[in-house]
Parts: structure tokens; sequence; C-alpha cells
């Protein structure tokens, strides 16, 4: 057997052990019980530094090991913005910006070293094309189906990626998910069920990858992250974790609140904001931000104004015109198209003031 220094010699004096075939020797290191362990906090200025730790046996006998630590101080950062309140440079990457105000291609420290965005009709992002020292080293295309994309294709348009609800076919192979409350991604595991990646958030949703080398497309708060840049990357928006803000005014500005660029009414332990243009509790039961601890009118309301800024953001974007000019119609949020459920028959309508009536 192997024991600590300092019992080897007296046990292997003792004639009754030896009668019983028992020896012992203290050239290996003694494990220590995990009960046992400890850990110790210290102050390091900026800079190279030292840092003895050591440990006392019973004999007792001394061991300090030297470890050499390096603090590197966090460096300030100057934050632009242009004339329409898209942000230009975050002190370290600068940012380009369509006359749409859509984030078009981010240029990051050397020579030619940048990512470009491209968009559809409906401002969903469509193409990453990402360049290193002016050479393409990757091209992604995505196709949408409604806010939320469905499959990436490589620079030939083969498909690489198929996404779903509750999991990702990558390169043929299939993944599943784990998600939190906020719809955070915290796992992939194989069709064995299989432990693949594991994911752990910041509250504003910076992201550590305990271990594993697939990557799932949607991560924090279903937003996807742009890997290279750190933005997670929502319907129609960039948001920053390392700023818990998003990088541009809210395309349905104060409809969405009076601060364009905070994140979900800074609770996001609580809330998301997939698309970009509202942050809404996660706890609804539809896409609605229903509040049903109040009473029927109050949950419609809250439906409606929901519908509301979507219908906004649509008519800046695409400049339809009707009967109303800019202020939404008065549809019910349960009308088909809406996924909220209506309420019970009978409920008085805010839209009409009778009772509710179904379409055919």
């Amino acid at each position: 057997m192997s024991i600590a220094a300092g019992l080897a010699t007296a046990m292997n004096g003792n004639a009754n052990l030896q009668s019983l075939g028992v020896t012992a020797k203290n050239s290996d290191a003694a494990d220590l019980a995990f009960s046992q362990s400890f850990s110790g906090n210290g102050t390091l200025p900026s800079g190279a530094s030292l840092a003895n730790v050591s440990a006392t046996d019973a004999v007792p006998t001394t061991k300090t090991n030297t470890n050499g630590l390096t603090v590197t101080s966090s460096a300030s950062s100057t934050l632009t913005w242009d004339a329409n309140g898209n942000m230009t440079s975050d002190g370290t990457n600068t940012y380009k910006w369509d006359a749409e105000n859509r984030l078009i291609e981010i240029d990051y420290p050397g020579v030619n070293n940048f990512s470009q965005f491209s968009y559809d009709g409906l401002s969903r992002n469509t193409k990453i094309v990402e360049t290193v020292s002016g050479s393409v080293t990757s091209t992604r295309q995505f196709l949408w189906t409604g806010t939320h994309k469905t499959e990436e294709r490589n620079q030939s348009g083969s498909v690489v990626r198929l996404v779903f609800g509750g999991g990702e076919v990558i390169s043929g192979t299939s993944y599943y998910k784990t998600l939190n409350h906020l719809n955070s991604v915290t796992e992939l595991t194989n069709s064995s069920s299989a432990l693949q990646t594991q994911y752990v958030y910041a509250p504003f949703g910076k992201t550590n990858k305990l271990f594993g080398s697939v990557e799932a497309e949607y991560q924090f708060a279903k937003m996807c992250l742009h890997e290279r840049s750190g933005l997670n990357m929502a319907t129609y928006r960039s948001y920053s974790a390392n700023l818990a803000r998003w990088l541009n005014r809210d395309p349905i500005e104060e409809f969405g609140g009076i601060n364009l660029f905070g994140y979900v009414n800074n609770d996001p332990v609580s809330n998301t904001d997939e698309s970009g243009l509202d942050g809404k509790g996660f706890a609804s039961p539809c896409s609605c931000p229903i509040d049903t601890s109040g009473p029927v009118d109050d949950a419609l309301g809250n439906a409606q104004r929901m519908l509301n800024r979507y219908w906004v953001w649509f008519v800046k974007r695409v400049g339809l015109p009707n009967q109303h000019g800019n202020d939404p119609p008065p549809i019910p949020p349960w009308w088909p198209g809406n996924v909220c459920p209506p309420p019970n028959p009978g409920t008085p309508d805010p839209y009409s003031g009778g009772p509710v009536t179904m379409p055919a």
C-alpha cells in the first residue's frame, strides 16, 4: 500500500504487519479527500505576480508550489454612433449600416478582417460572409420560415444544417436540444442521448461553452450567436451581451419603450426578445404577453399592444397605407393567423363593445 510520508518506516518495522504481508512506501503523493479540500482568494495587482500555495501535513512537512499569474486590466472602451443611433464602434470593432439601419458589416482589428451580412425584403438575414486577411473563409446562407431560420446552406448551395424546435440536423447528424425557461439551449445530445455540447449563460446572455465542438444555431434566449463577433442576432436587430444592449435603436421606436437600446427592461432572467422588437415574459402560453392574472379585457389589451407594435414596424418597413393611417386596424388578437387562444364566447369585445364573434 502507499501512504503519506512519515508512516512508512513505522509500518514496515511492525512485525505483526510484516507477518500479514503489509508493506508501505512513501514515494507516492497522498490523495486529499474531497471533504478536506480547501480554496482561497487573493487580491493581485495588474501585471505579472507570483502566488505561493503551501500545504502542511501532520509530520509536519510543508510543501510549497509557486505559480506565476498575470492579471490584465480591463481597457476602457469608447462607444460611438451615427446620426441614426446605429453603433459605429465599440472600441474594438467597427460597424457599418445600410439606409434601412441594418447591420451590413463588422470590421475587426487587422487588415481586411470583416464579416458581411445580407438581407431579404423582410429584413431577415440571408447570408453571412467571413473574410480573414482578404480571403473568404466561409459563406453561410439561410432560408427562413416566418421569423425563424430553418435551413443553412454553404457557398455552393448544399444544405449543411436543418433547424427544428427540438433539435438540429448538422451535416446529416441529428442533435437534440435541452432548453431552459428562456428557451436558451443548455445542452445538445446525439441520438444515443450522449451529451455533445453544454452551455451556461450569464444573466444578460454572455455565453460560456463548458465543452463540446458542436454549435447550436440558436443559443441564448432563442437568438442566433454570431460566434466571431459575439453578437446575439435576433430577427431584426443585433444584441451585445457584453454591453447588455442592442446596437441600434428599436425599429418600432418608442412603441417598444422609451429606452430604444435597452434589453427587456433590464430583466433578462424573466423576459426574452427573439425578434428585437419587444421584450416578453417567458411564462405566456402563447406568443402574446397576456397577463392572465388580470381581467379579460386587460389581457386582450396586452395582446393588442403586442399586435400594434408589429403592425407599426410593418407599416414603417413596407410603407403600406391603410384606412387607419399609421394606426393599427382593430383586428382581434385571436383572429386566424394569431396564435393567441380566444376568450370565452360572450366575453365583451373591447373593439366593438358587443360579444366576441369568431370568424367563419
